[in-house]
């Protein structure tokens, strides 16, 4: 660091103490200052009233009553312009010091909307992989996000989330026997991760057009890091953002959603119908030129259970275009200190097999800031275009190529804004055949640590 470090700690803490009394100090000489104008003002009217006035008698004299004032006496003689203006130039000037050595207030300016949020957060990630027949580990990701979010009336809001990331993506020296990790050289991306408009007519009705998450199932609608519990997503939303394991996490579209209050209670029912093109390209296995289309309901009971039932249709590509339909339900529950998470999908494919996805995640609030978690994972990816040589290659995986995790882990918020996750999770990949080659089953101990700190 530079040498300002190195300074006795006396001298810091005088230093603090200067500018915690410039914060005190300063409203009260503006103040002070404002009051000294307006009473210069008046000692000016009556100085110029007192000149007009006829003398009629001799002023008396100072030392005849010192307590006396005159518009003659040196303590009541009135400021000139000039000197209230030296005065308002020197607290503008201490002012504009201060400004530049802490900063405005005055973040963000906005054109036309009624209130603005800023927010967003910084990721990095250290990973673990000890394979079958190899072992590799290192920090792997850095991920940063801007979240903005604009009301610009009674009806309309628009949002925005942008993502800048440099990972080193998982490959395999052995292509899809998965035995042996390693990483890859450092990669960077820039991207819009949504860009939206709402429209509010009602709690009931609301139309939303633009880049905007798939309303289906529970993570997927968290969707941004920090909401998580645990420091990677499911099986089935792997690879993170542009892929379609199941189904495409982002969509460039239009959805109706809105809910309904139900009862005394006041259950509250959502619902989402939504149609939009997939947001990758046919290497990821979507169609972009597709229109997806499909619907989501959510009954919230109270605020411990919520249920939701989830449909899309879509269209992926393997050898040829195919057609799906997915149909899913998802719990989400709490009781005291105890949380539940799960979430189960089933396809119906045009071509290849059928594919099958769930996890459960039961988790336990330790104390407002320890959370310890475990979570079962399973994917029966079916028959799909898949990288994981984790170049532009791509094979096609038939017969059972199941995978399953084990992971269990903690969560640690030393503050609501910064979250330390880790994870020990125990990933199999049950033996298939790819392009007629068969390969045996592989196991992989996979260790994450996830620092995480948001605005």
């Amino acid at each position: 660091m530079g040498a300002s470090w190195k300074k006795p700690v006396s001298m810091k803490i005088c230093a603090i103490i200067t500018l915690l009394s410039c914060f005190i100090t300063l409203p009260t000489i503006a103040k002070s200052i404002s009051t000294d104008k307006k009473t210069d003002k008046n000692n000016i009217e009556a100085s110029k009233a007192q000149n007009q006035k006829p003398q009629t008698q001799a002023p008396k004299s100072q030392t005849t009553n010192p307590n006396s004032q005159t518009p003659n006496s040196e303590a009541t003689k009135p400021l000139d312009n000039k000197t209230i203006e030296e005065r308002l130039d020197t607290i503008e000037k201490t002012q504009e010091e201060m400004g530049a050595f802490i900063g405005s207030g005055n973040l963000v300016h906005t054109l036309f909307s009624k209130n603005f949020d800023l927010g967003g957060f910084i990721l990095a990630r250290y990973s673990n992989i000890n394979g079958s027949d190899r072992s590799t580990n290192g920090i792997n990701r850095i991920e940063a996000e801007l979240i903005q979010n604009a009301d610009l009336g009674d009806k309309f809001s628009i949002g925005a989330s942008e993502e800048f990331e440099l990972e080193r993506p998982v490959t395999y020296l052995d292509g899809f026997g998965r035995r042996q990790p390693q990483f890859l050289n450092l990669e960077s991306k820039a991207t819009v991760d949504t860009a939206w408009i709402n429209y509010a007519w009602k709690d009931k009705l609301e139309i939303q057009a633009g880049r905007y998450i798939t309303p289906i199932g529970i993570i997927n609608i968290q969707h941004f890091d920090p909401i998580f519990i645990t420091p990677e997503k499911p099986l089935f939303l792997r690879p993170d953002e542009g892929g379609q394991t199941l189904f495409p996490d982002l969509l460039n579209g239009i959805q109706a959603h809105g809910k309904f209050f139900i009862g005394k209670l006041q259950r509250v029912l959502k619902y989402h119908l939504f149609a939009g093109n997939f947001t990758g390209t046919e290497t990821r296995g979507g169609t972009p030129e597709n229109i997806d289309y499909g619907a989501r309901l959510s009954y919230a009971i109270n605020e411990h259970l919520v249920m939701g039932a989830n449909y899309l249709h879509g269209k992926r590509v393997l050898f040829t275009k195919s057609n799906y339909n997915l149909y899913g339900a998802d719990l989400d529950a709490n009781y005291k200190k105890l949380l539940f998470q799960s979430e189960y999908f089933t396809t119906e494919e045009q071509f290849g097999r059928n594919r099958q996805a769930y996890y459960f995640q039961p988790a336990v609030q330790v104390t407002p800031k320890w959370i310890l978690f475990y979570r079962y994972d399973y994917l029966k990816n079916g028959e799909a275009l898949s990288n994981v040589s984790g170049t532009e290659i791509w094979g096609l995986i038939n017969s059972g190529r199941d995978d399953t995790e084990n992971l269990l882990g903690f969560r640690y918020k030393p503050i609501d804004a910064i979250a330390i996750r880790l994870s020990v999770g125990l990933a199999h990949f049950a033996a298939g055949t790819v392009d007629g080659v068969n390969f045996r089953s592989a196991n992989s101990v996979v260790t994450l640590l996830n620092f995480t700190a948001a605005i």
